[in-house]
């Protein structure tokens, strides 16, 4: 499987993610909806403090 981007080729700061998945539209879409989809089962009573 060819690879299209070096996976070392960026910083693992959110900025610098969001930076290279604006790059990729399609990655970028994919990538936020598995941020909802995770989010919407999170649960923050699982949370030390709460």
């Amino acid at each position: 499987m060819a690879h299209e981007v070096e996976p070392h080729s960026c910083e693992r700061t959110p900025e610098a993610i969001r930076t290279a998945l604006q790059r990729r539209p399609d990655w970028l879409r994919g990538f936020e909806q598995d941020w909802l989809s995770a989010a919407a089962d999170f649960d923050r009573s699982a949370l030390p403090g709460r």
